[in-house]
C-alpha cells in the first residue's frame, strides 16, 4: 500500500506540475499563473471545508471559454488550465491523504496508463524543444511542427487532461459521501446545458457569435466551446445523463425538457459522431424509460397511513412523466423531420457532411466506404504506418496532431487524430505505453457488457452514455478536451461506484507492481532513445527535406575568401553534405578566453566528435566522415559561455556570442 500512495501521490504531483509548466512554456496570457495558482488554493481550501466544492467547477466548465472571450477578448486550450487548476485543487485534500480507490483488477492497468503519461510527457517536451531552453523564445529557425513553444505547450496540454481525467475519476469512485447527482450530474448537465442554448443561436440566428473558428465558417455551432465537435459530442451525453436525473422515485419529468435541446444542439454541430452518438444515447434511455408508458417504476415501502397519498402522488406522477416523455418524444421526431428536410438554417447538419461520404464524383456508391472510414482521408494510414515504425514507445504523447502523418508517406496534413482511440494510443504511446489503456478498457468493456446486477436501473442511462463514447471514440478523440475527458470519466465512475469489485480498495501484489514498473522504465528508455535519435526534431527535419537550424548568426566574410559564423550557446544546422569528410573549424575569441577557458563540444550526426578546452583564439580544427546515405548532414556544437558585444564595447550589438564556426566538405580527410 506504501508504494501504491507513493504511486498516486507521483501523478498528483505530475498533475500539478504540468499544470505549473504550462503558462510558463505556452506563452498565453501574462496572468495565467497567477490566476491558475490562486483557483488552485481557493478550491483546495473549499474542497477541504465541504467536498461538494466540487460542483462549482462543474457547473462552470463551458462557462470558461466565454467568460475568457468577453474578459480577453481572445481563448485558445492554453485558458483550460484555469478549470483543470481548480478541479485538482477542489479534488487535492483527497487525493494527499487517500490511496487508490478503484479496485485491483483496473487499478494495476490504470496506475500503469498514468505512469506512462508521467514519464512521456516531460521527456516529450524536453524533445520539442531539442532539450534547448532557449527556444522557448522566439526563434524562427528552429520551426518545424510550429513554434517549440507551441509545440511543447500542446503536449503539456493533453498530458494534463489525461492525468486530470484518471485523478478526477479515482477520486468520485471513492467519495461515499456525496449526493453525486447534485454535486456531479447537475451541474454537468446544466452547463451543457448553456452552451446547448448558444449552438441553437448560432443555428437560427448568428453562427459567427462566439464562434469566429473554422468551424463558424464550416457553418457549425460550437456552442460555448469553441469547438463544435466536443460542444456536439458533449450535448449527445447530455441526453443520457438527463434521462438519468429524470428517471428516479419519485420521478423527475421535467428534466426532460432539456433533452430536445440537446438534440437541436447536436444537430448544429454538424458532427457524424456526435450525431451517431445522439441516436445510441437516446436509443438506451428510451428502452430504460419504457416502463413510464406502463407506470412500472419500483415503490418504495410505506406506512399504511401514508399509502393514499403516495397512491395518488404516484398517479398524478405517472401522467406528468407520461406528459412530459410525449413531449420529449415528439420534439425528436420534429427535430428529424428537420435534419432531413434540410430547413433553411445557419449551419451544417450531420446528415449534410454525411451524404457525400456516400457518394463518388459520379454520384455512384462507392464499394470501399468502409475502406475509406478506415483510412480516414489518410490519418488512418499515416498511424498504421507509425505504429509498424515505432511499434514500442510511440512517437510521443500529443505528437501524432504536431507532426504524425509528416513521417509517413501521406505527407502534411492538418493537425487532427489518428482515426480512433486505439489508434491513437498506439501511435503515440506504443505498445508499452498504451498496454494499459488497452487493458483498462478491455476490463471495463467486459464489465459494461456482463454486468446485469439492477443495483439501480438508472444506470443503463450511464451504460448508453459510456457505449455512445466508444462509437465516438471508433471515428474521433474529443476527450483530448478536458470537459468532455471528465464528462466521459464521471459516467465510468458512476458505474464503478455501484460495484464492488471496481469500488475496493484491497492492495495489488507485489508481483504486479513490480511488473507495472518495469514496464513503465521499459517505456520510458525507449521514449528516451527515440527522442534522442529518430525522431529529434532536426533529425524529423532531415526526413520531410527542411533546411532546419538555430543558433547560428549571418554567414560572415572570414578574410581569406570563405565564410564565418558567429554562434550561441547551442548551435544545429542540417548542411548539405558536399563531400565525403566534413571539415569543422571553431575559435573562441571572447574576452579573457586564457584565464576563464571555453568548453568545446562538437557533435557530428548525434555522435560525440570533440570535446576540449579553448583557452586561445587559434582554431580547433576536427574533420569526420559523412555517411554514404547522409544528404544532409546534421551538426551540433556547445560551448559553455557567451558575450554580448554591447556589454563589452556599448556597440548596440545584443547578439549571444560563443564561438566563430566554419566548416567545409572535402574529398579526403
Amino acid at each position: 500500500m506504501v508504494v501504491e500512495r507513493g504511486v498516486k501521490l507521483a501523478v498528483v504531483m505530475g498533475a500539478v506540475a504540468l499544470l505549473a509548466a504550462q503558462p510558463v512554456i505556452g506563452r498565453g496570457w501574462s496572468g495565467m499563473t497567477v490566476a491558475g495558482t490562486s483557483l488552485f488554493l481557493l478550491f483546495a481550501l473549499l474542497g477541504w471545508v465541504d467536498r461538494r466544492a466540487i460542483a462549482v467547477v462543474l457547473a462552470s466548465s463551458c462557462f470558461v471559454p466565454p467568460l475568457v472571450w468577453f474578459t480577453l477578448e481572445t481563448f485558445n486550450i492554453q485558458f483550460w488550465i484555469l478549470w483543470m487548476a481548480a478541479l485538482l485543487g477542489a479534488m487535492l485534500p483527497d487525493l494527499l491523504t487517500t490511496g487508490w480507490h478503484v479496485g485491483p483488477r483496473y487499478r494495476v492497468p490504470l496506475i500503469m496508463a498514468a505512469l506512462a503519461v508521467v514519464v512521456a510527457t516531460p521527456i516529450v517536451v524536453a524533445r520539442e524543444i531539442d532539450f534547448n531552453p532557449a527556444l522557448l523564445g522566439d526563434n524562427p529557425y528552429a520551426v518545424l511542427s510550429g513554434l517549440p513553444w507551441h509545440a511543447a505547450g500542446w503536449v503539456i496540454h493533453v498530458g494534463a487532461t489525461t492525468l486530470i481525467g484518471i485523478l478526477w475519476f479515482d477520486w468520485l469512485t471513492g467519495a461515499p459521501d456525496i449526493n453525486v447527482d447534485a454535486t456531479c450530474v447537475r451541474p454537468l448537465v446544466l452547463s451543457v446545458g448553456v452552451s446547448a442554448l448558444v449552438a441553437v443561436y448560432q443555428m437560427f440566428v448568428d453562427v459567427t457569435f462566439l464562434n469566429e473558428t473554422v468551424y463558424g465558417a464550416q457553418g457549425r455551432a460550437g456552442g460555448a466551446l469553441f469547438d463544435a465537435n466536443v460542444a456536439g459530442t458533449l450535448s449527445a451525453m447530455a441526453i443520457g445523463f438527463t434521462c438519468f436525473l429524470a428517471d428516479r422515485t419519485p420521478r423527475r419529468p421535467q428534466w426532460l425538457v432539456l433533452v430536445p435541446l440537446f438534440a437541436m444542439a447536436v444537430l448544429a454541430s454538424g458532427s457524424r459522431t456526435a450525431a451517431g452518438a445522439a441516436l445510441v444515447v437516446s436509443i438506451v434511455s428510451g428502452l430504460t424509460l419504457r416502463h413510464w408508458w406502463g407506470g412500472t417504476a419500483p415503490k418504495p415501502a410505506v406506512l399504511p397511513s401514508e399509502a393514499a397519498g403516495l397512491v395518488a402522488a404516484q398517479v398524478a406522477g405517472s401522467h406528468r412523466s407520461r406528459r412530459m416523455l410525449g413531449i420529449a418524444i415528439s420534439s425528436a421526431i420534429l427535430i428529424a423531420l428537420i435534419a432531413v428536410s434540410g430547413l433553411d438554417t445557419n449551419t451544417v447538419g450531420p446528415l449534410q457532411r454525411f451524404i457525400p461520404m456516400l457518394q463518388s464524383p459520379s454520384g455512384q456508391l462507392p464499394t470501399d466506404l468502409l475502406a475509406e472510414l478506415w483510412r480516414r482521408n489518410g490519418y488512418g494510414t499515416a498511424s498504421t504506418y507509425l505504429i509498424g515504425e515505432f511499434p514500442w514507445a510511440g512517437i510521443g504523447i500529443g505528437s501524432f496532431h504536431l507532426f504524425g502523418p509528416q513521417l509517413s508517406p501521406v505527407g502534411a496534413l492538418p493537425p487532427d487524430n489518428a482515426q480512433n482511440w486505439l489508434r491513437h494510443q498506439l501511435v503515440e504511446m506504443g505498445v508499452l505505453g498504451g498496454v494499459g489503456w488497452v487493458l483498462f478498457a478491455a476490463a471495463f468493456t467486459g464489465f459494461v457488457a456482463t454486468s446485469r446486477r439492477a443495483v439501480d436501473r438508472r444506470l443503463a442511462h450511464l451504460r448508453g452514455v459510456v457505449l455512445a463514447f466508444a462509437v465516438v471514440l471508433l471515428f474521433g478523440l474529443p476527450t483530448q478536451e478536458v470537459v468532455a475527458a471528465v464528462t466521459l470519466w464521471t459516467a465510468i465512475a458512476l458505474l464503478a461506484r455501484s460495484h464492488p469489485d471496481l469500488a475496493c480498495r484491497t492492495a495489488i501484489s507485489k508481483r504486479a507492481l513490480v511488473g507495472v514498473l518495469l514496464v513503465t522504465a521499459a517505456f520510458g528508455a525507449v521514449t528516451w532513445h527515440t527522442a534522442q535519435t529518430r525522431l529529434r526534431v532536426p533529425m524529423r527535419a532531415r526526413q520531410i527535406g527542411w533546411p532546419y537550424s538555430y543558433g547560428f548568426y549571418g554567414p560572415e566574410p572570414d578574410g581569406a575568401g570563405g565564410t564565418v559564423r558567429w554562434m550561441a550557446r547551442r548551435a544545429t544546422a542540417l548542411i548539405d553534405a558536399e563531400g565525403p569528410f566534413l571539415r569543422v573549424s571553431v575559435r573562441a575569441p571572447l574576452p579573457n578566453v586564457e584565464r576563464d577557458p571555453v568548453e568545446l563540444k562538437i557533435w557530428f550526426e548525434n555522435h560525440l566528435v570533440l570535446r576540449t578546452r579553448v583557452s586561445s583564439g587559434e582554431p580547433v580544427v576536427t574533420t569526420v566522415p559523412v555517411p554514404k546515405s547522409v544528404q544532409h548532414a546534421l551538426l551540433d556544437i556547445h560551448v559553455s559561455r557567451t558575450v554580448r558585444p554591447r556589454d563589452v564595447d556599448g556597440t548596440p550589438d545584443d547578439r549571444d556570442l560563443g564561438a566563430l564556426v566554419a566548416w567545409s566538405f572535402a574529398n579526403k580527410p
